[in-house]
């Protein structure tokens, strides 16, 4: 309950915390969400931090947690990282998909800058026509487990069906 109680000594309430999705209720106030985890800023196409993701350092489930839907964050309508690749996706014409932030940010940081994550396996209509506003290309790079592969496959119709090019 760090942050928790970093929050409170700075005047905000529990309430806040919990409508914010950086802390979950319980029985003796709130507890933070992200405990045990490295926590990613989720920034929008414009710059704005909409939300958080984190990322389990030490085994347990579920390997990534998203902040909760809420007025500022859809995360069937975000992609991350595109505030950082959307010039390249533009230039290259294309958009590589990963599933996760550490697939973004590694690949971004091995020099393929044309890359987002969708958030949570499932790529979304949304996320689609996100994508169309740089390129009419995409390229599905998700994990060869059950849930990448059904993914991959969902994603694949749905792009056809939008109309874009699919590697």
């Amino acid at each position: 309950d760090s942050l928790t109680d970093f929050l409170i000594k700075r005047s905000f309430s529990v309430k806040e915390i919990t409508d914010s999705g950086l802390g979950v209720a319980s029985r003796s106030g709130c507890y933070d969400r992200f405990r045990g985890r490295v926590i990613f800023p989720l920034i929008d196409v414009n710059g704005t931090i909409r939300a958080f993701a984190g990322r389990v350092l030490e085994g347990g489930e579920p390997k990534y947690l998203n902040s909760p839907q809420s007025l500022i964050f859809d995360k069937s309508e975000f992609l991350f990282g595109l505030n950082l690749a959307k010039g390249e996706i533009k230039t290259k014409n294309a958009a590589i998909l990963t599933e996760g932030e550490m697939d973004m940010l590694l690949s971004y940081q091995s020099g393929v800058k044309n890359v987002v994550a969708v958030k949570g396996t499932a790529l979304t209509s949304s996320q689609i026509e996100l994508i169309k506003r740089y390129t009419d290309t995409i390229l599905l790079c998700f994990d060869a487990d059950l849930a990448g592969d059904s993914a991959a496959r969902r994603g694949i119709e749905m792009a056809d069906a939008a109309g874009l090019n699919i590697k």
